[in-house]
């Protein structure tokens, strides 16, 4: 029998998961960044699971939400694996799931045609996901997409692996194998973002509830540390200065 404590708990939560990958070098140097992104995932599986249970919302809406954020765990594990191209590919399909979650949730005359499985939903979702506020999806969409499919992207993502086996196979491939690119600052990035994409739609989903949206949630405060947000406001801060010295 599960332990419910990982449901209800975000500190079991963190625990187990982090667990199922030992010595990882991302934990060493993004551990804040891991733990506020941990608990938002968290928060926003269990608020999911609570309002089904509670019949707060449309089950078929509060359950697409549950996957949209228990999604972001694989992702999590791949970049703590260090197989950035798969984490990629992941990310791709987290940001379809989102647009879509958002995309029923303002159009909820569509849920049933989205639970038979037919007409081309995504495709509209997308659209949709184009004209709202968060900037760059459909570009940053386009660069996951790159990496997704069969374009030169694709398969040089898959050989960035960052980690002793991804190495051992570059190593009459690069000149250099044990200098890999690395990528992790960019992936968690790629978190942050899809955090604050699907935050809004889940807080408005959950209306009974008021959802303070990621990073503003002062209960957090429970289960992180203060300083933790300063790092994720400073690894934030890092990398836009790397990425766009004007931000």
């Amino acid at each position: 029998m599960s332990d419910y404590s990982l449901v209800t708990n975000p500190l079991e939560f963190r625990r187990t998961l982090l667990a199922q990958v030992n010595h990882s070098r991302v934990d060493r140097e993004y551990a804040p960044v891991l733990r506020v992104l941990l608990y938002y995932i968290w928060r926003g599986a269990f608020e999911s699971r609570s309002a089904v249970v509670g019949g707060h919302v449309l089950g078929d809406l509060g359950l697409l939400s549950l996957s949209v954020y228990k999604a972001f765990l694989p992702i999590v594990q791949m970049v703590r694996l260090g197989y950035p191209g798969d984490t990629l590919v992941l990310l791709r399909a987290l940001m379809e799931r989102i647009a879509l979650l958002g995309y029923l949730h303002n159009n909820r005359q569509y849920i049933a045609e989205y639970v038979a499985s037919k007409g081309n939903l995504q495709k509209k979702a997308m659209a949709w996901a184009k004209q709202q506020p968060l900037e760059n999806w459909m570009r940053l969409y386009g660069v996951l997409s790159n990496v997704a499919h069969s374009r030169l992207e694709g398969p040089a993502a898959h050989l960035l692996a960052e980690n002793a086996i991804g190495e051992a196979f570059r190593l009459d491939l690069t000149p250099t194998p044990e200098s890999g690119a690395d990528m992790t600052a960019e992936l968690l990035a790629f978190v942050v973002y899809a955090l604050l994409a699907v935050e809004p739609i889940a807080s408005e989903i959950m209306e009974y509830r008021s959802l303070a949206v990621f990073p503003s949630d002062t209960d957090s405060l429970l289960y992180l540390r203060r300083e933790d947000l300063v790092d994720l406001r400073d690894f934030l801060q890092r990398f836009c200065d790397k990425h766009d010295p004007k931000v």
